[in-house]
């Protein structure tokens, strides 16, 4: 047969080849592209919180129950004296009740049982009891004080050595015989031994040990800032030069077994590397001498594991290159499933830079290359310290944010209950809005675990997507030139980069409004139905995300008049819009009802937003403030815009938007922007003080900003093609986003930094120093501030406690009312004080009464150069003989 007989037969079989091959290659780009960006993920992110994970250390032997009996008829009341390997005493949580310590001796009162005084103790197995009694009452209820220290044998103490269930009897001598003039035999004499250890990339490292068969020394020889933790003490070693520094104070002799808790990289990143001296199970010791000096090395094996976690420069790099490449597959895909993608550039479009109608020449493919290397700069800056802990400018809200999601991975999924830690025991349901973030972040916790870059890559994510969203908006409203020109804008924009990788809502609440306007616009250019159900559905998910996206209510009631014009008064026309304004509406009415509700029903009865507002204030107090101006300049000129950014802004909103005509006028909506700045200017006269101090609220003005910013571009690059050479012109849309991402990023420094570092410290002491059910409070970086709290994983309160009844961003002038608001937190069972050093010289200093209060309820449990953390004593706990922290 010749093929060229029948030439339609020949093109079609062609035509299926090559359809099946497209398709066969779209499946492989996928497939390609969706691997790439989870092997590449994971060797870009897990290293940090996961794979840096190793064995722990060995582990305290089981406690086993030793009972000591001791037989006499002469005493009414007689205490056990005691310690363990050398008079060593246990840890606290090991004391039975009512055990005190004296000059390092435990004191324990012995139960009368018939004609026996009884004590069980609860030590590891195999350990050595040693012990005395001193008999402090004789039966006749008189007071004396006679030691039974088994001098009748010519011994200077009794020993048992421990067993499971065992128990010791020791029949008493008469009282004659067993009085002593002396105490015990006193501990061994205490020397000091020094532990060096030595690893490069790590910034805080903790000394995980224990003596004798790790076995804990006494409080007043601990360290400061130990703590114990199933059984063994964590003492925080000092960076000394190169090597990082302890010293111990043990008994002579004692054996020191210990290994290194890495916490911390040079990088300010968190992590948990165990050097346990080689395999699991193994651990380091050395026999304490006076003076002695022990050096460890960190193992090759140890190292390279602290060096993946904190990113060595190369690697990172090298890994971060393949991500991107891997993201800009994925994102061509879903490019290329957006029907009629193909850019149009000279059909229609007011004239401009003839060079960009290069792509008209362009496969269907390579057409969307511009957009997609657009994505892959916005991610690669939004990924900028994407693993850093919620330390930075946004913290406070970040964290609570981050509880909301931690509460419902661990607690309930019901997500129109949102939880926060911080106000108190709980439940601690707020008043907030739709948890789209949180909850996806919950979500990915299942899969990933719970780290905070999870937190962070859901913003990403959806401020990739909204820029994709923006795109195509301006697209259909616009053209093709200045849609690239906006969403480049937009990826390099200073607020958008910081914002869309912080924890908040607004970066999911822009991306769904933007695309609702997209999906909008599309209906009202096709009349097709079922992009006007999507703009509603996705429209009431972005208004419930945050209700500040309801202001692109107005620039889509100017683009359906624009786009429709007289059609719009048709009956069915406004039936479908009557439609769409319930669908999109009625939701957000319902859940904001519904968060009314949970915020008037439950302490702190918070409801987001509430008291900022003009009504609540009064405009007369606004004007005494300038109506926040000052601060609205600080914001948009520091870091949200920055100059170029402004100017460009400035230059797009009074210039005439793109003019089309012939066929081309139809569809489009000129002043769509400028509509939109104008909702957010009255926007900003109705919430000036909330838009100011919570600047990421004007996240939604940025989409409008970016596009006018472009616009001012595309005008500036067609004034320099008509007057300069053309190879010049290419470069100046380069320019101007090079200006907007250098003013941008030397603004944003500031942002990034780790304001909340104590905060965050001292909130993961608390973890290791606490119980689970325990209840703290904290004094953070910010009064009130929530990251302590979210940090240790417990519930508490910030100080002082949130409340609508006064101002609790900072600490009463009236001390009594302070000393009044702690007493009712400890009443309530507030069994932990943290105050980072921040703030410790200021209550130290001007509020003496309180501070005083705090040292006679408090006792001083760690102490170090970011905080102090103390134990509450409970009502009717004798105050401890050691006064509370000193400024």
């Amino acid at each position: 047969m010749n093929p060229s007989r029948y030439p339609r037969q020949n093109e079609s079989a062609q035509s299926a080849g090559g359809n099946e091959r497209q398709r066969a290659w779209k499946a492989a780009r996928w497939l390609l592209g969706v691997v790439a960006v989870l092997v590449l993920s994971s060797r870009l992110f897990l290293p940090t919180h996961v794979r840096a994970e190793t064995a722990a250390p060995a582990q305290a032997q089981p406690l086993i129950v030793q009972e000591i009996r001791y037989r006499t008829d002469d005493a009414r009341e007689v205490f056990l004296v005691w310690g363990i390997n050398g008079w060593m005493p246990v840890a606290e949580a090991q004391r039975p009740p009512g055990t005190v310590v004296k000059d390092g001796l435990m004191y324990t009162p012995m139960a009368r049982v018939g004609d026996a005084f009884v004590v069980q103790v609860r030590v590891p197995v195999g350990t050595q009891i040693d012990y005395v009694f001193v008999i402090t009452q004789t039966r006749d209820g008189r007071a004396i004080k006679v030691w039974d220290t088994n001098a009748t044998t010519g011994q200077k103490d009794y020993h048992t050595t421990a067993q499971a269930n065992g128990v010791a009897e020791v029949i008493a001598p008469s009282l004659s015989d067993a009085q002593s003039p002396s105490a015990p035999h006193p501990a061994s004499p205490v020397v000091t031994q020094e532990i060096h250890y030595y690893i490069a990339d790590a910034r805080a490292v903790f000394l995980v040990w224990g003596i004798n068969g790790w076995a804990s020394v006494a409080e007043a020889q601990r360290p400061a800032g130990t703590v114990i933790q199933d059984n063994l003490m964590y003492t925080p070693m000092a960076q000394v030069g190169d090597a990082f520094v302890v010293r111990l104070m043990v008994p002579a002799g004692s054996t020191i077994d210990y290994v290194f808790k890495i916490t911390g990289t040079t990088t300010g990143l968190p992590i948990e590397v165990w050097d346990t001296n080689g395999a699991p199970k193994r651990d380091y010791h050395t026999d304490a001498t006076q003076g002695g000096v022990a050096e460890v090395r960190a193992s090759a094996e140890v190292q390279q594991q602290v060096r993946t976690a904190t990113g060595d420069a190369a690697p990172a790099w090298h890994w971060l290159t393949l991500l991107l490449a891997g993201l800009g597959v994925v994102i061509a895909g879903v490019v290329s499933l957006v029907p009629r993608l193909r850019p149009l550039i000279g059909e229609g479009s007011p004239p401009s830079m003839s060079h960009i109608q290069l792509f008209e020449r362009l496969s269907g493919r390579v057409s969307a290359l511009p957009i997609v290397l657009i994505l892959v700069v916005a991610a690669t800056l939004r990924l900028y310290q994407i693993t850093q802990p919620f330390t930075d400018a946004f913290s406070w809200r970040e964290t609570s944010v981050a509880m909301m999601a931690e509460n419902f991975y661990r607690k309930d999924w019901n997500i129109f209950y949102p939880e926060v830690n911080w106000s108190g025991p709980g439940p601690g349901y707020q008043g907030r809005e739709f948890q789209t973030v949180s909850y996806l972040a919950a979500l990915f916790y299942l899969v990933v675990g719970q780290h905070d870059w999870v937190g962070r890559g859901v913003a990403l994510l959806f401020g990739l997507w909204g820029i994709f969203a923006l795109y195509q908006l301006v697209r259909r409203v616009w053209d093709e030139e200045h849609a690239l020109a906006g969403a480049a804008v937009m990826a390099v924009l200073p607020g958008s980069v910081f914002i869309e990788r912080s924890f908040l809502p607004d970066p999911a609440m822009v991306a769904l409004v933007v695309t609702s306007f997209w999906m909008f616009v599309t209906y009202l250019q096709t009349g097709r139905s079922r992009y006007l159900l999507l703009a509603g559905v996705i429209g009431a998910w972005g208004f419930c995300t945050k209700i500040p996206g309801l202001i692109v209510g107005l620039p889509m009631a100017y683009a359906a008049l624009a786009i429709l014009g007289r059609r719009l008064l048709a009956a069915r026309t406004l039936a479908a819009l009557g439609g769409f304004a319930i669908l999109a509406l009625a939701p957000v009415a319902a859940y904001y009802l519904w968060a009314r509700h949970l915020a008037l029903s439950y302490p702190p009865y918070h409801f987001a937003g509430d008291g900022n507002w003009l009504w609540q204030d009064g405009l007369q107090r606004w004007l005494e403030q300038g109506y926040f101006l000052d601060r609205l300049s600080q914001h948009f000129s520091g870091w949200i815009w920055t100059t170029p950014m402004i100017a460009l802004a400035a230059i797009g909103l009074v210039a005439r938007p793109p003019v089309y005509g012939g066929p081309d006028r139809a569809g489009k909506a000129r002043w769509v922007f400028h509509w939109w700045l104008l909702a957010g200017s009255i926007y900003y006269v109705f919430g000036a003080q909330e838009l100011t101090s919570n600047p990421w609220n004007f996240h939604i003005l940025n989409p409008a900003a970016a596009v006018l910013a472009g616009h001012a571009i595309v005008l500036i690059a067609v004034l320099v093609q008509r007057t300069i050479p053309w190879p010049i012109a290419p470069a100046v849309p380069l320019i101007c986003l090079a200006a907007i991402l250098g003013y941008g990023q030397a603004g944003l420094s500031d942002w990034y930094k780790p304001y909340s570092a104590e905060s965050y410290h001292m909130g993961r002491a608390l973890r290791e120093l606490t119980q689970p059910d325990d209840l703290v409070v904290t004094i953070g970086h910010n009064y009130g501030d929530p990251v302590p709290i979210y940090y240790s994983q417990r519930r508490g309160w910030g100080f002082p406690p949130a409340d609508p009844a006064y101002a609790w961003d900072r600490l009463p002038e009236n001390d009594s009312l302070a000393i009044r608001l702690f007493e009712e937190l400890r009443a309530r069972g507030a069994g932990w004080l943290g105050i980072v050093n921040e703030h410790r010289g200021e209550l130290w200093g001007e509020h003496i009464g309180l501070a005083k209060h705090i040292e006679r309820t408090c006792e001083l449990k760690v102490e170090t150069d970011d905080y102090v953390i103390c134990r509450i004593l409970r009502p009717g706990e004798p105050a401890p003989l050691r006064e509370g922290p000193e400024p």
